[in-house]
């Protein structure tokens, strides 16, 4: 994601993530979990 001004940033909010051999819900085996972000990083360009 990046701001209007093009700066690269993790957004607050609630995440999930899946690692497997599929998407999610397809049947692949995997694991997912979720997490929150409290605040917005900047990322380095």
């Amino acid at each position: 994601m990046t701001t209007e001004e093009g700066v690269p940033i993790i957004a607050e909010g609630d995440y999930t993530i899946s690692i497997g051999g599929g998407q999610p819900e397809a049947g692949a085996p995997g694991v997912s979990g979720q997490f929150h972000i409290d605040d917005q990083y900047a990322l380095p360009e």
